[in-house]
């Protein structure tokens, strides 16, 4: 299903009961450190409470290893990235030892390569910066799915943007899990009449996507035309000034207890980011270098 991957999903649990505000400086509050820092522990984490503000709003695991799945070939080309740039891009914070060399990402083939240093340290850097793509996924996820629709206009406008984006960015966030499930649908509609793309000729596999393009296509504009004639039966653009909401967006005691411990440790991550220069791939360098007996 597709809200099992990102879609609002109506529970009442404790990420649920939150001010969206408050659910948009959380998602910040990790997203942000998983900026900030590279060490793969310290993301490893920052990754465990977002595990477990997952368990907190009842999000399936199931979910969270389907995202896990997706990423892979996006994770692979930050591996790669990551290895082949090492040097270049993280000259400046290149630990002070001589890096540990494991062999290259492509070996020399007769008189073809080699090319892209493997190392220890760019290893370990590649994994933080995996895991950091990883964080933000499932921080976001976690958002998503425990915000309704209806609060993202409220939120916007509580934060003084302008009705016409809010509108815009709820419409958006509420097509996005009903596209999915709407192409998965037109997917097994097909295959139960004989569809298949398996074909080793490109041109061909791109062809049979035809018949499911033109059924997606055709029901996005009827959707599209649903969505406009619910916003005008609700008066959409009748007199914006005196505008009123459905829910009226009120932070509770716990909301606030909130907000002082996300803006605490966002400025605490920030010191040991920038000021201190912990939370650095080179703390877990250090300790497998000294774990395998390799000097520093």
């Amino acid at each position: 299903m597709a809200y099992d991957i990102i879609g609002y999903r109506p529970l009442n649990t404790f990420m649920h009961r939150r001010d969206p505000r408050v659910k948009i400086l959380w998602f910040l509050a990790l997203s942000l450190p998983a900026v900030a820092w590279n060490d793969p522990l310290w993301l490893l984490g920052v990754l465990a409470v977002v595990l477990v503000f997952n368990g907190v709003a009842k999000m399936p695991f199931r979910g969270a290893l389907k995202i896990l799945i997706l990423l892979t070939p996006a994770m692979f080309v930050i591996l790669l990235f990551n290895i082949f740039f090492f040097e270049q891009t993280v000259t400046a914070s290149r630990p002070p030892w001589p890096l540990f060399y494991l062999g290259y990402v492509i070996p020399k083939i007769e008189s073809f390569g080699p090319y892209g240093y493997v190392s220890l340290e760019s290893l370990i850097f590649a994994s933080g910066a995996m895991m950091r793509f990883f964080i933000i996924t499932l921080a976001g996820r976690v958002l998503l799915s425990t915000t309704s629709p209806s609060e993202i206009p409220a939120t916007l406008t509580k934060l003084r943007a302008p009705v016409e984006m809010a509108v815009a960015v709820s419409v958006a966030f509420g097509m996005v899990p009903a596209m999915i499930q709407q192409v998965t649908s037109i997917f097994e509609a097909q295959r139960s009449r004989g569809w298949s793309v398996s074909s080793r000729n490109p041109l061909k596999a791109l062809k049979r996507f035809v018949p499911t393009v033109l059924p997606i296509i055709s029901r996005s504009i009827s959707r599209s035309e649903f969505i406009a004639a619910a916003m005008a039966s609700r008066g959409y653009g009748y007199n914006p000034s005196k505008r009123t909401s459905l829910k009226e967006l009120k932070l509770t005691r716990t909301d606030w207890i909130l907000i002082v411990l996300l803006v605490t440790f966002l400025v605490l991550n920030q010191l040991s980011a920038f000021v201190f220069k912990m939370g650095d791939y080179r703390a877990t360098a250090a300790m497998v270098r000294a774990a395998l007996g390799i000097p520093t």
